[in-house]
C-alpha cells in the first residue's frame, strides 16, 4: 500500500496518493502497527513537500507557458503581417521577374563592358605612362645635352675672354714698348 501511494505520489496523483497513505494508516492502527504510521506519515510529509514543488514547478510552467504564448501570439501576428507583406511583394516579384532578369542581363553586359573600358584605360595610361616616360627621359638627355653644351660654350666664352684679355694685355706691353722705344730714342 505505501509502495501504492509512492507510485501515485511519482504519478502526480497526490489526492490518490492522500487517500492510499490514509488507508494504510487505518490498516496499520487496525493491526496495530502504530510505530509504522509515524513512517506512513513521514511519506505523506514527504509527498506533501513533492506536491508544494510540484505545484510550484506547475506555477513557473504556466507563466513560462504564458510567456511563451504571447510570444507566439506576437511572433503569430508578426508573421501574418510579413506574410501579407510579402504576398504583396510575391505578386509585385513575380510581375517583375523577367524584367529583373532582363535588367541583370544588361548588367552584367554592362559590367563586362566597363571592365573591358577599365583594362583598356589601364592599357593606355600604361602607354600613356610609357609615352611620358620616354619624354621625360628624352627631355632630361636634351636638357643634359644643353648643358654640356652650355658648358661647352661658358668654356669657350671664357678661353674666349682670357684670350681676349691676353690679347689686350700683350697689345697694351706692345704699346709700352712702342712708348719706351720712343722714348729712348
Amino acid at each position: 500500500m505505501i509502495d501504492e501511494g509512492k507510485q501515485k505520489a511519482l504519478e502526480n496523483d497526490y489526492n490518490s496518493a492522500y487517500e492510499v497513505f490514509e488507508l494504510a494508516i487505518k490498516k496499520f492502527k487496525q493491526i496495530g502497527w502504530q510505530d509504522e504510521i509515524a513512517y506512513i506519515k513521514k511519506e505523506i510529509d514527504s509527498t506533501k513537500l513533492m506536491e508544494k514543488r510540484f505545484e510550484e514547478e506547475e506555477i513557473k510552467a504556466q507563466k513560462i507557458h504564458e510567456v511563451l504564448l504571447k510570444r507566439k501570439r506576437q511572433e503569430k501576428s508578426q508573421a501574418e503581417k510579413k506574410e501579407k507583406e510579402l504576398g504583396h511583394t510575391v505578386s509585385e516579384v513575380s510581375n517583375f521577374a523577367s524584367e529583373i532578369t532582363n535588367i541583370i542581363k544588361i548588367k552584367k553586359k554592362e559590367l563586362n563592358l566597363l571592365e573591358e573600358q577599365r583594362k583598356e584605360q589601364i592599357k593606355n595610361e600604361a602607354k600613356g605612362y610609357r609615352k611620358s616616360l620616354t619624354e621625360i627621359i628624352n627631355l632630361k638627355k636634351d636638357l643634359i645635352d644643353e648643358i654640356t653644351q652650355s658648358e661647352e660654350e661658358i668654356k669657350l666664352k671664357k678661353e674666349e675672354f682670357q684670350t681676349t684679355k691676353d690679347k689686350e694685355k700683350a697689345d697694351e706691353i706692345k704699346r709700352m714698348l712702342k712708348d719706351i722705344g720712343k722714348k729712348k730714342k
